[in-house]
């Protein structure tokens, strides 16, 4: 007996630490007098998002819920202490006014740690800093004016393919559809190809194959997703990346042969390949330090360019130009299919706005149609792209409460709580665009509607977002309107396992041709 006593009291010390280790934090907001919730062994708050049961917006949304009158929760994220701020006031500190203490997002310590994670969505501090000053002229109004006929082509295309895969019974599964048709205004907008995603609809198309690989919600693609955002050194310490290798060898071949087929020289289009092929010209960028937010200095910061940095872009300008746009027209189809009176409104938008352009999709599209602006900008409170906004304290920082946040932090902005309390808009489930119309607009309150976030890091490509939106509804709604197909549901799950906000089912529309 005395032999295995050693081997008892060994197994016992390395339950103890395991147990002391995952723990330890239990205390952390009860020790600051900050509300909380208790946490579970390993999974802290988060257990049903954890094992792929909850859509990780509607976790935190049910959380804040617990606590209605406070301004912050304090959340277990797995074993780390996180906030989450629902009080307007404290979100406008954090994502604009001290944006400086919040410019990170989080588990900033590790984006270095794979290729793909060093572009702009996912870096904080100097380098987002530079890289964002210096993509900003990318996303100007004559730059967008000047490739919107690129926009107005694919969506030539997608009316010509929309008829011909039409099933007998009209009825087609949308989102895949969309998301061909905005994979194909990204490759002729950004790079200057055709991607051949519409035309040809094989699962063999090497740019439907990345697609689904940077958004992967397959178990593991779920499993990667998770335990990077909540163990992030150990899922790296064991091997494990968020993305595959083929995807970074996919987009700098890519690069590569437009870079050949211009020559190595900028070109007349003024592209995003013209922006990257003048940076790789330079052996730095320089821009503005992130210090300069808080001291108001004038610091100068330079960026090494390398072909990882130009790859790493490259791969963020392909998957947020299509993966969201294709996802928010498929759901403005959806709504506008279970709301007429609403439809009617926009398809009379529509014909007027064809009739005065002489039956041509043009620029002006995106400002001349006030109703079917509202739609997007409605369809994006109800389904947010990203319905969590995560931000990670770079200093120390004291909240007007009093609250002592310590660097490194966690920071949770709840969008799609903030999106769907009645407090901020009435009757959230309803699908209503006349809250963004005339006076009901000017009701809603700063800082509890972000599709597109808010501050410094709102979205660069916002603009750009909505041309293939809008360009994609007209063609569409010029000749089709539109209904829910038999079997579909009124209401939508969501994909838990989904870095973005997805249905989980297939949203299957049914197309009337219109007699014009």
């Amino acid at each position: 007996m005395m032999v295995f006593y050693p081997i008892f009291t060994a197994i016992f010390a390395v339950i103890y630490l395991l147990y002391y280790y995952i723990t330890k934090n239990h205390d952390y907001w009860k020790k600051r007098n900050v509300p909380y919730l208790k946490p579970t062994l390993l999974f802290g708050n988060y257990k049903e998002y954890i094992i792929f049961r909850k859509y990780l917006p509607k976790v935190t949304q049910e959380i804040c819920r617990k606590f209605p009158n406070e301004p912050y929760v304090g959340v277990f994220y797995g074993t780390d202490p996180a906030l989450i701020i629902k009080d307007p006031n404290i979100i406008k500190l954090v994502m604009a006014k001290d944006f400086y203490y919040f410019n990170y997002r989080e588990i900033s310590q590790h984006t270095h740690k794979e290729l793909i994670t060093q572009n702009m969505f996912f870096n904080g501090g100097d380098t987002w800093k530079v890289l964002r000053q210096n993509l900003t002229a990318l996303f100007s109004s004559a730059k967008m004016k000047n490739m919107f006929h690129l926009i107005e082509s694919c969506a030539s295309t997608l009316e010509d393919t929309l008829g011909k895969e039409m099933t007998n019974q009209n009825t087609i599964e949308i989102k895949s559809l969309l998301a061909r048709y905005t994979m194909d205004c990204i490759g002729s907008c950004a790079f200057g190809v055709n991607t051949g995603t519409l035309m040809n609809k094989s699962p063999s198309n090497p740019f439907i194959i990345m697609g689904e690989k940077l958004f992967d919600v397959s178990n593991y693609g779920g499993f990667r997703l998770v335990s990077r955002a909540m163990w992030p050194s150990l899922f790296y310490k064991l091997g494990f990346t968020l993305f595959e290798g083929d995807i970074q060898h996919f987009f700098k071949k890519l690069l590569t042969e437009v870079f050949e087929s211009r020559q190595y020289k900028e070109s007349a289009r003024n592209d995003f390949v013209d922006l990257i092929l003048g940076w790789k010209k330079k052996t730095y960028l320089s821009g503005d330090s992130i210090t300069n937010f808080n001291t108001g200095a004038k610091t100068t910061i330079r960026l090494d360019v390398d072909d990882n940095l130009l790859i790493a872009q490259c791969i963020l300008f392909f998957a947020a130009g299509f993966e969201t746009t294709s996802t928010t027209t498929s759901f403005v189809l959806y709504e506008l299919a279970k709301r007429k009176d609403a439809q009617t409104r926009v398809l009379q938008e529509i014909d007027d706005y064809f009739q005065r352009h002489e039956g041509k999709i043009q620029y002006e599209c995106i400002n001349e149609m006030p109703f079917v602006q509202a739609c997007i900008d409605e369809t994006l409170r109800i389904y947010p792209v990203l319905g969590v906004l995560t931000r990670e304290v770079t200093e120390d920082y004291t909240l007007p409460t009093g609250l002592r946040l310590e660097k490194g932090t966690r920071v949770h902005i709840p969008v799609y709580d903030l999106h769907h309390n009645p407090e901020n808009f009435p009757d959230p489930e309803e699908f209503r665009p006349e809250r963004f119309l005339g006076e009901e607009k000017k009701n809603i309150k700063q800082f509890t509607y972000m599709p597109f976030g808010e501050g410094p890091r709102i979205c660069i490509g916002m603009r750009f977002a909505r041309m293939p939106i809008v360009a994609g509804l007209l063609t569409i709604l010029k000749n089709y309107s539109v209904e829910l197909a038999e079997g579909m549901p009124r209401t939508v799950d969501f994909q838990p396992r989904a870095l973005v906000t997805q249905a989980m089912q297939r949203i299957n529309i049914k197309f009337i041709p219109r007699k014009l």
